[in-house]
């Protein structure tokens, strides 16, 4: 099968599509044939070796972490799925024209019927982030919620949840989202290039947010935004670190990490989505002879939206 692939860690340059062996399903695995792969930030973080401190990449490697396509094969031990399903969520080695999926994860369901393919790869990274950084915050009806980094997938999902279950949504933004941002059910928006976030939130929100979701900070910088939160209050960080630290004035912090399991699932997201309780935006879809285009894509951040690889 054709797939992209990296021999070693570097930038996208160094990536080739090649000619490499169909995957053969293990126990409780099965083969899908890709029909879309959804890009996200930790293809390339994998890429560059930003987070091989956390985990080892073993080369050659090809990236893409969600897809969705047809079942063409099924491993030992696999029930509930046959030959023909529609399958979508976790993969491994997703960019490719066959990849393999563990259905014993809860990030690995079956496509409703009336989903689309493209929303269905599009949907499991960044819906279980935003559900479990959701889950994380709590409570929120009635509480002020701070979205920072409100304008990426992530972010525009998590002002749909916080904003349906009775919060008062705060998001940082460029002006020309803050439209889009409104109609997602934020209340109000910051403009970060305009004034530091710590400040406006302050400004907005004199006792402090109740809860803030940050999906940009990391370090010192994540910890010095427990300043605009309340004593006692919340700040959830889909970002990788340590759960249950206590940052600023009692406020807990924690961490939203999908490779240790949350407790969203892929089904779960895909029911919202059928429902219309959430809403993803596709930016674009590259044919897969556009992939590594398509990851740079996503590397320069100036198209909005999911970006999707296609194949058929």
């Amino acid at each position: 099968m054709q797939a992209v692939v990296a021999h070693s860690y570097g930038d996208l340059d160094a990536l080739r599509f090649e000619s490499i062996p169909d995957p053969t399903p293990a126990e409780n695995e099965i083969v899908l044939r890709v029909e879309a792969t959804s890009l996200n930030p930790v293809d390339l973080k994998v890429l560059s070796g930003a987070l091989k401190v956390l985990f080892e990449t073993h080369f050659p490697y090809v990236p893409g972490v969600d897809a969705a396509g047809t079942v063409v094969a099924v491993g030992p031990g696999v029930t509930g799925y046959a030959v023909g399903d529609r399958v979508g969520g976790a993969v491994h080695a997703g960019l490719a024209e066959f990849a393999r999926a563990d259905i014993t994860s809860p990030l690995v369901a079956r496509v409703p019927d009336s989903l689309e393919t493209v929303t269905a790869a599009a949907a499991p990274v960044v819906g279980l982030a935003a559900l479990d950084a959701r889950h994380a915050s709590g409570d929120v009806l009635g509480k002020n919620v701070v979205v920072i980094g409100a304008t990426g997938s992530v972010g525009r999902l998590v002002v749909q949840l916080a904003a349906s279950g009775g919060a008062r949504v705060t998001a940082t933004a460029r002006p020309r989202d803050v439209s889009v941002l409104r109609s997602l059910g934020a209340s109000d928006v910051i403009d970060y290039d305009a004034e530091p976030i710590v400040e406006g939130i302050r400004k907005r929100l004199p006792s402090g947010a109740d809860v803030v979701v940050d999906l940009v900070h990391v370090g010192a910088e994540l910890a010095s935004i427990a300043a605009a939160v309340v004593p006692g209050g919340r700040l959830v960080s889909t970002l990788f670190g340590p759960t249950g630290e206590q940052v600023g004035d009692g406020v807990s912090l924690t961490y939203v990490r999908m490779d240790e399991g949350g407790p969203a699932t892929t089904a779960e997201v895909y029911a919202a989505l059928v429902a219309g309780s959430l809403r993803l935006d596709i930016g674009r879809t590259f044919p897969f002879a556009e992939a590594i285009e398509a990851l740079r894509a996503l590397q320069r951040g100036d198209i909005r939206g999911k970006l999707v690889v296609t194949q058929g």
